[in-house]
């Protein structure tokens, strides 16, 4: 080999071990979305604090350390009036996380609502097989949202879980208190909605939510 192009060649080489160590120390993905999230939500900027163990494992998550694959933040608010909402990959259109903008709850409970969806979207292929079955008519409207509250309440159990390991001292909020609390059986969770009894931990009914999703599934089914 002529010595010009060893040169060129090793030069060449050197460039790009430079350029791949100076790309590995910018920011992921994961950060650009947490970014993203903290920019549209800026109440999270306070305890949402970069090098923290919870801003790590939500860049991670973002990342797809552990769904598997990259998730989105996607600013929109969620449908039906519902706090937060994860909605898994279909087709071309990738996984992504929604988290409501209403004034009216804690910098806490959306970190809490974060943390539950991003732990929930894990659980994508079991909403899947729910959602296919609605479809294909082997389940009606009432056992479409119990079969998507007990998957919730497996998410609900990990997310006590995580904050035990990663607790926010002071953190307030009604929704950061039920992420907190101790998972419910589903007959209990299921009971405190039920005529005149009123769950005071988490007065809005996902039940309701899923039921409305059910009427949207069955609509555009037909």
């Amino acid at each position: 080999m002529p010595k010009f192009l060893f040169f060129l060649f090793m030069f060449s080489f050197v460039l790009l071990q430079v350029c791949s160590v100076a790309m590995s120390g910018g920011p992921t993905f994961g950060n650009r979305q947490v970014e993203q999230l903290c920019d549209d939500r800026p109440d999270l900027k306070t305890i949402l604090i970069p090098g923290s163990a919870i801003y790590e494992w939500v860049t991670d998550s973002f990342d797809g350390k552990y769904f598997g694959q990259r998730i989105f933040w996607h600013s929109p608010e969620p449908a039906d009036k519902a706090m937060s909402s994860c909605l898994p990959p279909l087709g071309s259109y990738p996984a992504h996380i929604l988290i409501t903008s209403d004034i009216k709850i804690t910098a806490f409970d959306r970190l809490g609502l974060l943390i539950f969806e991003l732990h929930n979207i894990e659980h994508a292929s079991e909403f899947a097989k729910v959602v296919t079955d609605a479809r294909q008519g082997r389940i009606g409207r009432e056992q479409f949202a119990d079969e998507l509250v007990r998957i919730e309440l497996q998410t609900h159990e990990s997310v006590v879980k995580f904050f035990e390991l990663n607790p926010i001292p002071d953190a307030k909020g009604h929704h950061y208190k039920w992420l907190t609390s101790p998972t419910p059986s589903f007959e209990d969770y299921k009971a405190s909605f039920n005529g005149n009894r009123r769950n005071t931990l988490y007065p809005e009914s996902n039940f309701d939510v899923y039921k409305k999703a059910w009427d949207r599934l069955n609509k555009s089914v037909r």
